[in-house]
């Protein structure tokens, strides 16, 4: 919805991220249900439960579940960086060097893009580098990072 502010409410924008996002949850279940390694079920006594362990030997490719929504937010962070230069490029002709929300904005959004960008890529090399608790372990991380990094840009929004 940033990026949509950002272009004044433009509809192409709206298309634009509706077919981006069908096409990344379409290529996200690919990877997820035909990627996936071979599970074996197993049952964890002291909880009570069963979990599903991938089965030994099978080769596993969910290291590239990140890479679709990666690909998705890049062209987000190219149109706020593409308005952030017009609008600064605007600002600097007329004289104004003032703090304005749309500075903020940007600053922000770019932050916050970069960040998904390391962490996602991360992410992937750590499935491939890492053994399978520290990869899983990873992945928590990750989804918390990102959570706290749009809150972070909410507030600090809310705070100017």
């Amino acid at each position: 919805m940033l990026v949509y502010g950002l272009y004044n409410r433009a509809r192409w924008i709206i298309a634009f991220f509706a077919v981006a996002i069908l096409a990344t949850t379409a290529a996200e279940l690919y990877i997820v249900i035909k990627l996936s390694p071979a599970v074996t079920q197993i049952s964890i006594p002291f909880l009570k439960i069963s979990a599903c362990q991938p089965t030994p030997g099978t080769a596993s490719h969910l290291y590239l579940a990140p890479i679709p929504a990666l690909i998705f937010d890049i062209p987000a962070f190219l149109l706020v960086l593409l308005r952030g230069v017009s609008h600064l490029k605007a600002q600097r002709n007329v004289g104004f060097r003032g703090a304005t929300l749309i500075r903020l904005l940007v600053r922000d959004s770019i932050q916050y893009f970069l960040i998904i960008v390391v962490v996602y890529s991360g992410s992937v090399i750590a499935f491939i580098k890492l053994p399978d608790i520290e990869t899983f372990a990873t992945f928590t991380y990750t989804a918390s990072i990102i959570s706290v990094s749009a809150s972070r840009m909410l507030i600090n929004l809310r705070k100017h």
